[in-house]
């Protein structure tokens, strides 16, 4: 028909702008990539370090627990046989009820004991806290690049800084 207008081949673009956006697009990834591997690398370096924390914590109260464990299995048959002749001399009661008494005793000492234990290693429990926020916030600030990038014209920043933002610096 002679008085339609003719299209050409880029539908009303130019192939000079579509090189363009694609190389924009291109840049934006490129972009985007090295800031999740920035983003990787950190989250590593905070695992390395709350590893070197969580290894303080749990050496100390290990260290009670052992040396616990080995003053209280050392002294054991001394420390038993001693309250039990002290509680039959001082005491006068009879060979049998003086064992009986060393020996809950004894138990009950042990019992605090490891409940002293295993209460420092529940304190140590918030063990890599730090890797689980900074990774919580890292997925975040991803999705909100990922969305800006796919949506440039609805971009908006962050509502609220991050609190460790300012504890790192």
């Amino acid at each position: 028909m002679v008085d339609q207008t003719k299209m050409n081949a880029g539908n009303g673009r130019s192939n000079q702008s579509t090189l363009k956006n694609s190389r924009t697009a291109a840049r934006n990834v490129a972009h985007l990539l090295h800031d999740a591997v920035t983003l990787a690398e950190l989250q590593f370096r905070l695992f390395v370090l709350d590893c070197q924390q969580l290894r303080e914590k749990l050496s100390t109260s290990l260290i009670a627990i052992g040396i616990g464990l080995v003053l209280a299995l050392s002294c054991v048959p001394v420390a038993l046989a001693g309250i039990a002749l002290l509680f039959r001399d001082v005491g006068g009661l009879s060979r049998l009820a003086s064992v009986w008494i060393t020996c809950g005793l004894t138990a009950v000492i042990g019992a605090v004991c490891i409940g002293c234990g295993v209460w420092w290693l529940r304190n140590a429990s918030n063990s890599f806290e730090s890797s689980r926020v900074e990774w919580t916030q890292n997925i975040v600030r991803l999705k909100e690049m990922l969305r800006r990038s796919s949506h440039p014209n609805q971009s908006r920043e962050f509502e609220e800084p991050f609190s460790s933002e300012g504890r790192y610096r």
